[in-house]
């Protein structure tokens, strides 16, 4: 894997701020600045103390004053809730404080508001309630027994001091309790505006980052499976071809933990992006239950598929993550089931208008989940029984990143079992009926597992295609795959060969890499529809990426190409996706999806 992957990596890491550190800097900004407000404030106090004759008040100021010090001079050693509650209750202490030793009122309510504010600034709205009820009681108890004379106080609480000393005491007390909270409010308000910012590029940041890994390790994993794909159309005698099916599902295997660690990093990040698209729900159905028909047989459990026959076919959702859900529960439900059956139900019922609620049941005669763990199993890393994952593998990711996505729709999903028994998932997904009926193939293809396919021609049109592709690897197993369907190829190994060839010799269909050096795969297929420009006829050119990133997915169709094809590439899904899109030469610019 690249350096520059993992330097990628560390600085997402490095971007993101807590919370709890925006709110620790506001804290030491307040105490800094009672501190330098409070030294002059204490100066005037003790002045007017010592002029008065009152030594205990010299005492008690010089003790706050120093205690204020302290909780600045050491304000990075101490936690943040005693922080907080200290300057919480130094305009509390001082209002009080100045009630009772000076007799007056004035200020008061200022300082208790300005406590009230800090209390909401770092404990929330209830704390902040609680201090504003205390100020109101003490100050309610302070009056009623100065006019009770129960307490005594220096002078009338109601008078007012004209002399200098008393108009600098109050001035620099009301700017102390003023000053202090719009200055945390700001330095809040500045944190967390600036945290927003780190945070939008530490998105940007986890989005490059998961492209790259994902080029970097898709890459590969696309020879691997190819090439065990061509191995397995050889010769081989039994032992070999038993060696290459274990080969052939340890690559599906480890991609589909590789889609499953990638889709959930991308999850983390809040966003979760759903395309609603016109779909045909038989073949979405079939496609996902041929993946596993196969694998059900030979564990000898039977696999049942209903789906009424007055079901409306055509309908608009994301089939993409629609497949993603199924295929993870039936991928579970044959992986569980020694014996017995697993039954796949689809069901679509309308919802009023043009809305349908489609209903998928996985049903299964597994080794079922205990009461107690039902509700967990969505929890990702989480599994039953973590046994489960030393004998039946797995990353505990998939039911985690199915409801994401069942939630993402609007959707549902359900759980109930008995261990020893068997299991029942159902998901709900609200859908659209589409408005003319007609069936629309979602044209960014995500990968799935299914069975090695024959590589020889089956009657395809044999046609000319351009492919343009960096990694030695994918141009060997295009070379392969498709000469052997009677196709005549023109291979080159950069964007800028790729354009050249393209603009000097006609093709049929064009196949390209989105990463190449010197011109990479949006850059090629820009130039290239700029040249088509108010011609009848477009050459349909398709994407093949190992970057599945949902937005660079778009990027590659809204740069004019007319699919997106994942790797490691399903060769028959490729070759059908070829003849789709050049069965009628006749095609209009405008009738193609981009």
């Amino acid at each position: 894997m690249p350096t520059a992957a993992w330097e990628k990596g560390s600085k997402l890491r490095a971007a993101t701020k807590t919370l709890e550190d925006i709110r620790s800097e506001a804290c030491n900004t307040i105490l800094v600045t009672f501190m330098a407000l409070a030294t002059p404030a204490a100066i005037a106090s003790l002045l007017r103390g010592l002029e008065q004759g009152w030594k205990p008040v010299m005492g008690i100021h010089l003790a706050l004053l120093l205690a204020l010090a302290c909780l600045t001079v050491f304000r990075h050693r101490l936690d943040l809730s005693v922080r907080a509650s200290a300057i919480t209750a130094v305009p509390f202490i001082i209002a009080v404080g100045g009630l009772l030793t000076y007799g007056r009122g004035n200020g008061v309510v200022v300082f208790l508001v300005s406590s009230c504010v800090l209390a909401g600034c770092f404990f929330g709205r209830r704390i902040a309630l609680g201090v504003a009820a205390l100020c109101v009681i003490t100050l309610a108890g302070l009056y009623v027994g100065y006019y009770l004379e129960v307490i005594s106080l220096p002078v009338d609480p109601t008078a007012f001091d004209m002399t200098p000393l008393s108009w600098f005491t109050f001035t620099v007390g009301f700017m102390a309790a003023v000053i202090a909270p719009i200055i945390g409010i700001s330095a809040l308000i500045q944190s967390l505006d600036a945290e927003r910012h780190r945070a939008d590029e530490a998105v940007k940041v986890r989005s490059r980052f998961l492209a790259n890994i994902s080029h970097e390790l898709r890459t590969p994993m696309a020879g691997v499976i190819g090439m065990t794909e061509v191995l397995n159309n050889t010769p081989l005698d039994g032992k070999q071809r038993s060696m290459v099916a274990t080969l052939a599902r340890s690559g599906r295997s480890l991609l589909a933990t590789l889609n499953d660690l990638l889709d959930f990093s991308k999850f983390e990040t809040g966003r979760v992006p759903i395309e609603p698209l016109p779909f045909s729900l038989t073949d979405m159905l079939q496609t996902v239950c041929a993946d596993y028909q196969d694998a059900a047989a030979q564990k000898g459990i039977e696999f049942k598929v209903h789906l009424p026959a007055n079901t409306q076919d055509a309908v608009v959702g994301d089939s993409l993550r629609i497949r993603q859900i199924l295929s993870n529960l039936i991928s579970n439900a044959v992986k569980f089931t020694e014996r017995g059956s697993v039954d796949v139900a689809i069901e679509l019922t309308p919802k009023g208008g043009a809305s349908q609620i489609l209903t998928c049941t996985v049903t299964d005669t597994g080794i079922g989940i205990p009461p107690e763990q039902t509700s967990r199993i969505f929890d990702p890393f989480i599994q039953a029984d973590m046994s489960i994952s030393r004998t039946h593998g797995g990353s505990g990711l998939g039911l985690s990143i199915c409801r994401t996505l069942i939630e993402a729709m609007n959707g549902d999903i359900t759980v109930s079992s008995r261990l020893n028994e068997g299991s029942k998932f159902t998901v709900r997904i609200p859908l659209a009926l589409q408005d003319n009926g007609a069936l629309v193939e979602t044209s960014a293809v995500r990968p799935t597992a299914d069975a090695t396919p024959d590589i020889g021609n089956q009657g395809y049109r044999p046609l000319r295609i351009l492919v343009a592709d960096d990694d030695p690897n994918m141009r060997t197993l295009s070379e392969i795959m498709l000469s052997h369907r009677g196709h005549q190829l023109t291979i080159v190994d950069d964007g800028g060969a790729a354009l050249a060839a393209a603009r000097t010799n006609t093709y049929d269909c064009i196949l390209m890499d989105m990463h190449m050096p010197i011109l990479d795969g949006p850059e090629v297929i820009r130039a290239l529809r700029g040249d088509q420009t108010g011609i009848a006829y477009r050459t349909p050119i398709i994407a093949l990426t190992a970057d599945l990133v949902s937005q660079h997915v778009r990027a590659f169709l809204d740069s004019g190409a007319d699919a997106v094809i994942g790797k490691p590439v399903v060769w028959d899904s490729l070759e059908s996706k070829i003849q789709q899109l050049t069965s009628d030469r006749t095609v209009k610019i405008a009738e193609v999806s981009c």
